[in-house]
This record gives C-alpha cells, sequence and structure tokens, in this order.
C-alpha cells in the first residue's frame, strides 16, 4: 500500500508540472487599461479608437471644437496645451478637454456700434479674441475695461498678430483691465511680431491704467501705417510684463509720452528689453519723453535705442529707475539728442 501512495502522488505532481509547462507566457492575458474622456462645446477623435488599451499603448487624442468655441486645454490626468496630445497608457486616465468661447465677434460688434465720442466697457471675466482677426478700435472712441476684465488671445501658430489694433485713427483712450497675449500655449516656434496692442499710424491715443502681458511679441507696439507715422501718444499707469520681444516697441512716432508705468521681465526673443526704440527704415522717432517709471529685470537692457536703418532724434528720459536688467541703457550714438538723466538704480 505504501508504494501505492508514493506512486499515486508523483503521479499527480508530474501532471501538475506538464500542465505547467503548457501554459506559454503569451497566454496570459495583458493589462488592459481605459481611457476616459470628458467634453463640452466639441469632441474629441481617439486613434486608434478602442475601449480599453494595452499597457503602455500610444493614443492620439484630437480636440475637435464646436462653431463658436475654440480648444483650450487639456486636464485632469493630463495636463497640456497641445493639440493634438499624445498620451501613454500605464494605468487607466481620466482626461478633460476643455473649449472656451470666441467672443471677438460679439464685442467688435460692440465697437462697431459705439457712438461718435461713446465708450464700450468690458465686464469683469476673461473674454477671448482671436488676434488673427484683432479687436479694431474706431475714432473717437473708448475702449474700458472693468477691474477683472482680460482679454485674452486664442492660441495660435502664427508669427504675429495683434489683440486689439488701432489703424489710421484718432482720440481713442483704452482703459483699465489686462490684455494677455498666448505665448505659454502658442503652436508655433517662429516669429516675434505678437503684439497685445498695436498702434498703427494713428494719433490722439491714450492707454492707461491697465496691464498687458505675455505677449508672443510685445507689450505694445507703436508704428506705421503705410506712410503715415503716429502722433501725439500717451502710456500712463500702464505695467507690461513678460512680453517675449520688449515690454513696448517704439518705432514710428512724432510725439509720445510715457509716465509712471513698469516694464519688466521682457524674456524670449531679441532685444528682450523693457522698451526697444527701433524705426525701421525710412521711420522716424521723435520727441518722446518717458517719465518716473520702472524697468525691471528684462533678459537685457532696460531701455534700447537702436537707429541702424531709420532716425532717433530729441529722446528724454528724466526720474526712472533701473533694476535687474542685464544692462540699464544702450543708446546707438547715431541717435540725436538722447537725455538720459535723474535715473535710480543701476546705470548703463
Amino acid at each position: 500500500m505504501k508504494l501505492k501512495k508514493l506512486e499515486l502522488i508523483i503521479i499527480i505532481v508530474a501532471a501538475s508540472v506538464v500542465s505547467f509547462a503548457g501554459c506559454k507566457k503569451n497566454d496570459i492575458p495583458a493589462k488592459q487599461y481605459a481611457l476616459f474622456l470628458t467634453t463640452a462645446n466639441g469632441t474629441v477623435v481617439r486613434n486608434p479608437s478602442q475601449e480599453s488599451y494595452p499597457d503602455g499603448a500610444i493614443v492620439q487624442l484630437t480636440a475637435v471644437a464646436n462653431p463658436g468655441f475654440f480648444f483650450a486645454t487639456w486636464s485632469g490626468d493630463t495636463t497640456s496645451v497641445k493639440n493634438p496630445l499624445i498620451v501613454k497608457l500605464k494605468e487607466d486616465k481620466n482626461i478633460t478637454a476643455n473649449f472656451s468661447s470666441d467672443d471677438t465677434k460679439t464685442l467688435q460688434s460692440l465697437i462697431d456700434q459705439c457712438p461718435n465720442n461713446g465708450t464700450v466697457t468690458i465686464p469683469a471675466g476673461t473674454h477671448y479674441i482671436d488676434a488673427l482677426v484683432s479687436l479694431n478700435l474706431k475714432s473717437n472712441m473708448t475702449l474700458k475695461l472693468e477691474s477683472g476684465a482680460i482679454l485674452k488671445a486664442l492660441p495660435n501658430d502664427k508669427n504675429g498678430y495683434y489683440i486689439v489694433k488701432l489703424t489710421n485713427v484718432g482720440n481713442v483712450k483704452i482703459v483699465g483691465g489686462t490684455i494677455q497675449g498666448e505665448r505659454s500655449s502658442h503652436f508655433g516656434t517662429t516669429g516675434e511680431w505678437g503684439m497685445c496692442i498695436g498702434i498703427l499710424g494713428s494719433s490722439n491715443v491714450s492707454v492707461s491704467d491697465l496691464t498687458v502681458r505675455d505677449g508672443w511679441g510685445d507689450g505694445i507696439y507703436v508704428g506705421y501705417s503705410g506712410t503715415q507715422t503716429c502722433r501725439n501718444i500717451s502710456i500712463e499707469n500702464v505695467i507690461s510684463d513678460n512680453n517675449r520681444r520688449v515690454a513696448l516697441g517704439i518705432i514710428s512716432v512724432d510725439g509720445m509720452i510715457v509716465k509712471n508705468s513698469v516694464f519688466k521681465n521682457s524674456n524670449g526673443t531679441d532685444p528682450q528689453s523693457g522698451i526697444d526704440i527701433e524705426p525701421n527704415d525710412g521711420n522716424t522717432v521723435t520727441n518722446v519723453q518717458v517719465f518716473n517709471s520702472q524697468f525691471l529685470n528684462n533678459i537685457n537692457n532696460g531701455v534700447v535705442v537702436q537707429n541702424i536703418v531709420g532716425t532717433v532724434s530729441n529722446i528724454l528720459f528724466n526720474g526712472n529707475y533701473f533694476m535687474g536688467n542685464k544692462w540699464g541703457w544702450w543708446v546707438n550714438p547715431k541717435a540725436t539728442n538722447v537725455v538720459i538723466t535723474g535715473c535710480t538704480g543701476q546705470s548703463h
């Protein structure tokens, strides 16, 4: 009897070994992960489209906005502004595609209907603008942004844009709020001409009590339109921050006053400065005064005057403060009658 029991045990063990040896690794079910998508005001296309995915699967997600909306961001288990988005699955994921409304047409309609010497008031909240179309202001009007109002550019991949644009107009005021570029969500890698405010060939323009920030190029750009230069431009109590090229670019103007403003943190592409006076070929910058303003933490200059091809004359900087810039200021010797006086902080 003992022998028979031993024989039985050997047979059972042998059968187990044979059974285990016959189970191949590929026969074990692979881990499968789910990709849960949430969206409103748009759809998401997934490629490949499956109910579940094996460990390490690569999935491309493309957000498609409904009419009147645009893709803003991904959130949830993945945070990004890239579209399409590539996701690698090592676990279950929940991802939300966020879409926002495009307010350009609505606000432009208000501007177009504004009566002579009237005011368009933008309420508090973020209002998204197609900067490739721009909000185009007209003569004899005021654009007033209430406290907490933001005009923010929609993400794009273009070399240049204007969020708010003034072309060949006169007697215009822009007051209050924030005008914000899209440098953190910009799809492209080239160009340097994405402007928060563009003043082109216009006269008697006042910009005051507001913040311009995060432009792909300049916070404020003052230039020409055709053969027409800007005249009598006022910048007061403005903060221009974290723009990629310069805080304030002055290209073509006769008569400009800047006071009690802050130009800071310009970084990304040269000249990376606070104020850049840089007329193009055939342009003139003359009769500019800058008072009681601050130039802080710009990658290169607080102020740069570089009239390489244009003409610069009669420029006064008085009572300004410079700190944290690589250099306080630099002036091309070709410029005529440039005076920097009464300034404190770092020297040039």
